[in-house]
């Protein structure tokens, strides 16, 4: 292949001090060619004798075929030749955008210019979201990018073509993902990845978006508040994603959304249900209301069908921060408003192999309703095991259990085990149908059916399909 730049037997001396000494190297056209070397070895040294700032002792460099004069880099750039210092000098009194403008100063093919231009914001996207703020507000990283791109906006139309026309069309548009694959949430949280990654299948199976597939790039915060701010930071800068689905909890959303804020990176939280915890933002959205809105609902839709519903009980999980918080607060408050007595509470540990002391307990004082606080693992178990002893009281939940529920439902509706439920599944909200084939779509609320070794089936919100909305 031949070389587009060439440089044979450089040397380079400050004094008597020879820095580098009788050095070759040639560079091919979309070739990368790195040095390495320690401290002192004379990298720098030979790139500025490339770039024309000191003169070498011997040697030549060749740039297209031609010899290039000493000590003329001005010359150097109109052929198309650039150097991005490791200082990142740039001027931090300018802004993004006036940085990248200068650096095209000798250009005059304007529309090329632009057209490049717009390629460097795709290529640098942190640079693209901070184009008007001065480059001094820029970490060091974002600084080198932009060093990068004055040198290519200076060079780009010296090569006879821009750096539009390099950019390819079959690119991948990034999306974060900050999930609990590890901690208190990870039973919830396996749900809402799954989902991701078929939509993402399915509008990659459809061509993608203008031609390019999306991919997913996961983060895993372990539910844990400082996790998902090292995971916002780490999927901006390192990945450069477009938009973050996640992080999981209200807590984590809250210490995630001033970051993403001030990034200009669209978030989107799975089951951020603490009440307006996106409300002054304008880059954070959330796919779910709050639980209490979300339960409220279900009791009173179970009163408008005059489903009986005159006692309660609750069980929760103490060891799940989400379980915990339903339990304690969110049951109790809306059931007391609602003018529902609960009459039993019983509490267990998610890692709790046998529940059947705490269904003994809820059979003992049979309600009407039950509500449960739990990942949908022990929720299931929980159900299961009310079914063996006799329990027909009526689950209640809330969205982060019966959103599972509905897809289990929904995939055993195909199963032998299914029966029709003897009567509808009520609905707690107005929402769009779900997108699906006729031979798989999720089974209507009169349709729906459940596993015969459960209650009869939840008022919740369970049958709401998930639907985007601007926080309030």
């Amino acid at each position: 292949m031949e070389a587009l730049l060439e440089a044979k037997r450089l040397g380079v001396a400050y004094g008597r001090i020879e820095a580098v000494k009788g050095v070759s190297i040639s560079v091919a056209a979309g070739e990368i060619v790195t040095v390495l070397g320690a401290n002192g070895a004379g990298k720098s040294s030979l790139l500025k004798a490339i770039y024309g700032l000191v003169a070498p002792r011997g040697g030549e460099v060749r740039f297209g075929g031609r010899p290039l004069p000493p000590r003329l880099a001005h010359m150097r750039v109109a052929s198309g030749l650039a150097l991005a210092p490791e200082g990142r000098q740039i001027l931090v009194s300018l802004t993004v955008d006036e940085n990248l403008r200068l650096g095209a100063c000798r250009r005059t093919d304007a529309a090329g210019l632009e057209q490049d231009l717009d390629a460097i914001y795709a290529q640098f996207s942190n640079l693209d979201r901070r184009r008007g703020m001065s480059a001094s507000t820029l970490s060091g990283g974002e600084q080198q990018m932009l060093a990068i791109g004055c040198a290519l906006m200076a060079t780009a139309a010296a090569f006879g073509f821009g750096l539009a026309a390099a950019a390819t069309a079959d690119e991948e548009l990034v999306l974060g993902y900050i999930a609990a694959k590890t901690g208190p949430f990870v039973g919830f949280s396996k749900t809402n990845e799954t989902a991701a990654q078929m939509a993402v299948d399915e509008i990659n199976a459809g061509g993608g978006v203008d031609g390019r597939t999306l991919r997913i790039e996961t983060f895993d915060s372990g539910g844990k508040p400082e996790q998902a701010v090292v995971g916002v930071r780490t999927l901006v800068k390192d990945e450069n994603v477009l938009a973050i689905i996640g992080p999981f909890s209200s807590s984590e959303a809250r210490v995630a959304f001033p970051i993403t804020e001030r990034l200009k990176v669209v978030t989107m939280p799975m089951a951020s249900s603490a009440p307006k915890p996106a409300e002054p933002s304008q880059f954070a959205f959330r796919n779910t209301s709050n639980e209490g809105y979300m339960f409220s609902q279900a009791i009173k839709t179970l009163k408008e069908k005059g489903i009986p519903a005159r006692t309660a009980a609750i069980a929760h999980a103490t060891d799940d921060t989400i379980s915990k918080v339903m339990g304690t607060r969110v049951f109790p408050a809306i059931f007391k408003r609602s003018g529902i007595p609960v009459e039993k509470v019983v509490t267990f540990k998610l890692s709790a192999f046998d529940l059947s002391p705490q269904v003994s307990q809820l059979v003992s004082s049979p309600t009407d309703l039950v509500a449960v606080g739990a990942p949908p693992e022990q929720a299931i178990e929980l159900v299961t095991e009310m079914r063996r002893q006799g329990h027909e009281g009526r689950l209640v939940a809330s969205s982060t259990i019966t959103l599972t529920c509905r897809s289990a439902w929904a995939h055993r509706a195909r199963g032998p085990r299914c029966r029709r439920p003897s009567s509808p599944i009520s609905t707690t909200g107005p929402g769009p149908s779900p997108r699906n084939s006729p031979s798989e779509r999720a089974p209507r609320a009169s349709e729906r059916c459940r596993p015969s070794s459960t209650p009869r089936p939840a008022t919740s919100s369970c049958s709401t399909p998930m639907r985007w909305s601007r926080p309030r």
